[in-house]
């Protein structure tokens, strides 16, 4: 079936990388843009407007899948055993240590920089984890999970130490260093 939108007599033919860049160049000197830049100028917006329009659309069944999935996830992590879950967070907090030195147990020397070298292992724990709940009051959504994470390497490291547990800590927290 012959294309009626060709004119009789025009030759169609794939055209060659160089031949390709050549066009694009007489493109910028003749219009300001090339062809790729045209398309994007025109082509995002489009994408974004149509991909807006979905969701507006289809926000009812968005929220749906995202609740489901949201309860899938839930499900998933329930089912997976306690201390599988703390053995690999064990397991990569031992390899960031050996990787980059740094190790989450141990005291920040906060404390003592500013209380002076006489203060005790126990009251920099104290200190460091103070500041790490101060911390955690005001932090984003995503960085709550890492200070509690900080908070809970910084409990083990005082229990390892024989400190006696902080007033201000939960007995559960402390029975599950």
């Amino acid at each position: 079936m012959p294309i009626a939108a060709i004119p009789a007599g025009v030759e169609i033919r794939k055209i060659s990388a160089v031949q390709k860049r050549a066009l694009d160049d007489l493109m910028v000197k003749e219009s300001g843009s090339s062809a790729k830049n045209t398309a994007l100028a025109v082509g995002l917006p489009t994408i974004v407007l149509a991909l807006g329009g979905l969701a507006v659309l289809f926000r009812d069944e968005i929220k749906e899948g995202i609740k489901e999935e949201w309860t899938n996830l839930k499900e998933f992590g329930e089912g997976i055993p306690t201390g599988v879950l703390v053995g690999t967070i064990e397991s990569g907090l031992a390899l960031g240590k050996e990787i980059t030195g740094v190790d989450l147990e141990a005291t920040t020397g906060r404390a003592e920089e500013i209380y002076g070298p006489d203060i005790g292992i126990c009251q920099q724990y104290e200190y460091d984890l103070i500041e790490l709940a101060q911390r955690s009051e005001n932090a984003a959504f995503w960085e709550k999970p890492i200070l509690g994470l900080g908070i809970r390497q910084k409990l083990k490291g005082m229990k390892k130490a024989g400190c006696d547990k902080p007033p201000f800590t939960p007995q559960i927290d402390w029975d599950r260093v």
